[in-house]
Protein backbone atom coordinates (compact mmCIF):
# COMPACT_ATOMS: atom_id res chain seq x y z
CA UNK A 1 0.00 0.00 0.00
CA UNK A 2 1.24 3.49 -0.83
CA UNK A 3 1.91 5.93 1.98
CA UNK A 4 -0.13 9.15 2.20
CA UNK A 5 2.95 11.03 0.97
CA UNK A 6 3.25 8.72 -2.06
CA UNK A 7 -0.48 9.11 -2.78
CA UNK A 8 -0.17 12.90 -2.53
CA UNK A 9 2.75 12.78 -4.97
CA UNK A 10 0.73 10.70 -7.44
CA UNK A 11 -2.24 13.09 -7.11
CA UNK A 12 0.10 15.99 -7.88
CA UNK A 13 1.33 14.13 -10.96
CA UNK A 14 -2.24 13.46 -12.12
CA UNK A 15 -3.09 17.14 -11.64
CA UNK A 16 -0.11 18.19 -13.74
CA UNK A 17 -0.78 15.65 -16.51
CA UNK A 18 -4.48 16.53 -16.49
CA UNK A 19 -3.68 20.23 -16.99
CA UNK A 20 -1.43 19.32 -19.92
CA UNK A 21 -4.08 17.01 -21.40
CA UNK A 22 -6.80 19.67 -21.08
CA UNK A 23 -4.58 22.21 -22.84
CA UNK A 24 -3.72 19.70 -25.59
CA UNK A 25 -7.42 19.06 -26.17
CA UNK A 26 -8.04 22.83 -26.30
CA UNK A 27 -5.27 23.27 -28.88
CA UNK A 28 -6.80 20.47 -30.95
CA UNK A 29 -10.29 22.03 -30.68
CA UNK A 30 -9.00 25.46 -31.73
CA UNK A 31 -7.27 24.00 -34.77
CA UNK A 32 -10.20 21.80 -35.81
CA UNK A 33 -12.36 24.94 -35.62
CA UNK A 34 -9.88 26.66 -37.96
CA UNK A 35 -10.27 23.80 -40.44
CA UNK A 36 -14.04 23.84 -39.97
CA UNK A 37 -14.12 27.54 -40.85
CA UNK A 38 -11.68 27.37 -43.77
CA UNK A 39 -12.63 24.03 -45.31
CA UNK A 40 -15.96 23.05 -43.75
CA UNK A 41 -14.29 19.89 -42.42
CA UNK A 42 -15.47 18.83 -38.94
CA UNK A 43 -14.57 15.13 -39.14
CA UNK A 44 -11.70 15.40 -36.69
CA UNK A 45 -14.14 16.38 -33.94
CA UNK A 46 -15.42 12.79 -34.24
CA UNK A 47 -11.87 11.46 -33.93
CA UNK A 48 -11.26 13.64 -30.88
CA UNK A 49 -14.53 12.65 -29.19
CA UNK A 50 -13.62 8.98 -29.71
CA UNK A 51 -10.17 9.55 -28.23
CA UNK A 52 -11.12 11.44 -25.07
CA UNK A 53 -12.33 8.53 -22.98
CA UNK A 54 -12.61 9.73 -19.39
CA UNK A 55 -12.91 13.41 -20.30
CA UNK A 56 -16.17 15.37 -20.28
CA UNK A 57 -17.47 14.93 -23.81
CA UNK A 58 -20.54 17.04 -23.02
CA UNK A 59 -18.30 20.03 -22.32
CA UNK A 60 -16.34 19.43 -25.53
CA UNK A 61 -19.57 19.26 -27.55
CA UNK A 62 -20.81 22.47 -25.88
CA UNK A 63 -17.54 24.14 -26.86
CA UNK A 64 -17.89 22.87 -30.45
CA UNK A 65 -21.37 24.40 -30.66
CA UNK A 66 -20.36 27.71 -29.17
CA UNK A 67 -16.98 28.24 -30.83
CA UNK A 68 -16.15 25.41 -33.20
CA UNK A 69 -18.58 25.80 -36.13
CA UNK A 70 -20.03 22.36 -35.38
CA UNK A 71 -22.81 20.55 -33.57
CA UNK A 72 -23.25 16.90 -32.79
CA UNK A 73 -25.98 15.38 -34.95
CA UNK A 74 -28.52 13.74 -32.65
CA UNK A 75 -29.32 11.00 -35.16
CA UNK A 76 -25.80 9.94 -36.18
CA UNK A 77 -23.76 11.17 -33.19
CA UNK A 78 -21.33 12.66 -35.70
CA UNK A 79 -20.06 16.21 -35.91
CA UNK A 80 -21.98 18.39 -38.32
CA UNK A 81 -20.79 21.74 -39.65
CA UNK A 82 -22.75 24.86 -38.66
CA UNK A 83 -23.01 26.27 -42.16
CA UNK A 84 -24.54 29.61 -41.30
CA UNK A 85 -22.11 30.30 -38.45
CA UNK A 86 -19.25 29.46 -40.80
CA UNK A 87 -20.65 31.65 -43.58
CA UNK A 88 -21.29 34.68 -41.38
CA UNK A 89 -18.14 34.58 -39.23
CA UNK A 90 -15.81 37.49 -39.91
CA UNK A 91 -12.41 35.86 -40.35
CA UNK A 92 -9.98 35.95 -43.22
CA UNK A 93 -8.92 32.30 -42.91
CA UNK A 94 -8.72 29.36 -40.53
CA UNK A 95 -5.45 30.52 -38.99
CA UNK A 96 -7.19 33.71 -37.81
CA UNK A 97 -9.94 31.58 -36.22
CA UNK A 98 -7.37 29.46 -34.41
CA UNK A 99 -5.51 32.54 -33.17
CA UNK A 100 -8.73 34.27 -32.03
CA UNK A 101 -9.92 31.17 -30.20
CA UNK A 102 -6.58 30.78 -28.43
CA UNK A 103 -6.81 34.34 -27.15
CA UNK A 104 -10.56 34.69 -26.47
CA UNK A 105 -12.53 31.46 -26.26
CA UNK A 106 -13.63 29.97 -22.96
CA UNK A 107 -11.60 26.78 -22.47
CA UNK A 108 -13.69 23.64 -22.94
CA UNK A 109 -13.00 22.41 -19.41
CA UNK A 110 -14.64 25.52 -17.97
CA UNK A 111 -17.85 24.43 -19.73
CA UNK A 112 -18.03 21.30 -17.58
CA UNK A 113 -21.08 20.86 -15.39
CA UNK A 114 -20.28 21.40 -11.73
CA UNK A 115 -20.34 18.49 -9.29
CA UNK A 116 -23.56 19.96 -7.89
CA UNK A 117 -25.17 20.00 -11.36
CA UNK A 118 -24.07 16.43 -12.06
CA UNK A 119 -25.34 15.28 -8.66
CA UNK A 120 -28.64 17.04 -9.31
CA UNK A 121 -29.25 15.42 -12.72
CA UNK A 122 -31.31 12.25 -12.61
CA UNK A 123 -30.03 9.41 -14.76
CA UNK A 124 -33.28 7.72 -15.81
CA UNK A 125 -31.65 4.53 -17.07
CA UNK A 126 -29.57 4.14 -13.91
CA UNK A 127 -32.66 4.71 -11.76
CA UNK A 128 -34.70 2.07 -13.60
CA UNK A 129 -31.78 -0.40 -13.44
CA UNK A 130 -31.39 0.24 -9.69
CA UNK A 131 -35.08 -0.48 -9.16
CA UNK A 132 -34.84 -3.68 -11.22
CA UNK A 133 -31.83 -4.75 -9.15
CA UNK A 134 -33.70 -4.05 -5.87
CA UNK A 135 -36.66 -6.13 -7.05
CA UNK A 136 -34.39 -8.97 -8.21
CA UNK A 137 -32.46 -9.04 -4.91
CA UNK A 138 -35.53 -8.79 -2.65
CA UNK A 139 -36.03 -12.59 -2.36
CA UNK A 140 -32.30 -13.06 -1.63
CA UNK A 141 -32.74 -10.61 1.26
CA UNK A 142 -35.76 -12.46 2.61
CA UNK A 143 -38.28 -9.99 1.25
CA UNK A 144 -41.31 -10.72 -0.87
CA UNK A 145 -42.12 -8.88 -4.07
CA UNK A 146 -45.75 -7.84 -4.39
CA UNK A 147 -46.98 -7.86 -7.95
CA UNK A 148 -50.45 -6.43 -8.32
CA UNK A 149 -51.13 -6.66 -12.03
CA UNK A 150 -53.46 -3.70 -12.49
CA UNK A 151 -51.42 -1.37 -10.29
CA UNK A 152 -48.18 -2.57 -11.87
CA UNK A 153 -49.56 -1.99 -15.37
CA UNK A 154 -50.62 1.52 -14.35
CA UNK A 155 -47.23 2.23 -12.80
CA UNK A 156 -45.41 0.94 -15.90
CA UNK A 157 -47.63 3.07 -18.14
CA UNK A 158 -46.91 6.12 -15.97
CA UNK A 159 -43.18 5.39 -16.06
CA UNK A 160 -43.28 5.07 -19.85
CA UNK A 161 -45.22 8.35 -20.08
CA UNK A 162 -42.69 10.32 -18.00
CA UNK A 163 -39.74 8.74 -19.82
CA UNK A 164 -41.28 9.63 -23.18
CA UNK A 165 -41.79 13.22 -21.97
CA UNK A 166 -38.18 13.40 -20.73
CA UNK A 167 -36.92 11.96 -24.02
CA UNK A 168 -38.99 14.53 -25.94
CA UNK A 169 -37.59 17.40 -23.81
CA UNK A 170 -34.06 16.14 -24.40
CA UNK A 171 -34.70 15.76 -28.14
CA UNK A 172 -36.26 19.24 -28.35
CA UNK A 173 -33.31 20.79 -26.49
CA UNK A 174 -30.90 19.11 -28.92
CA UNK A 175 -33.03 20.24 -31.87
CA UNK A 176 -33.05 23.84 -30.57
CA UNK A 177 -29.27 23.73 -30.25
CA UNK A 178 -29.03 22.49 -33.85
CA UNK A 179 -31.42 25.16 -35.06
CA UNK A 180 -29.30 27.81 -33.39
CA UNK A 181 -26.73 27.06 -36.03
CA UNK A 182 -28.65 29.76 -37.88
CA UNK A 183 -27.49 32.29 -35.27
CA UNK A 184 -24.54 34.32 -36.46
CA UNK A 185 -21.36 34.07 -34.35
CA UNK A 186 -21.57 37.75 -33.39
CA UNK A 187 -25.25 37.38 -32.43
CA UNK A 188 -24.37 34.44 -30.21
CA UNK A 189 -21.45 36.35 -28.69
CA UNK A 190 -19.02 33.82 -30.07
CA UNK A 191 -16.64 36.01 -32.02
CA UNK A 192 -17.10 39.52 -30.71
Amino acid sequence: MLTKKQIASKISGVKSRNATLRQDIQTILNNIAGHAFQHGDVTQYDDLLSAVVGQDRHAIVRWMGEYGFATLDTETAKAKVQKKARKTADFEHGEAVTKWLGENATPWWEMVASKAQVANDLDAAASVKALAKRIAKAPENGRGVLVKDTQLDEAMAELQKVLDAARARQHNAAKEAEEQEGVTPSDAGMFC
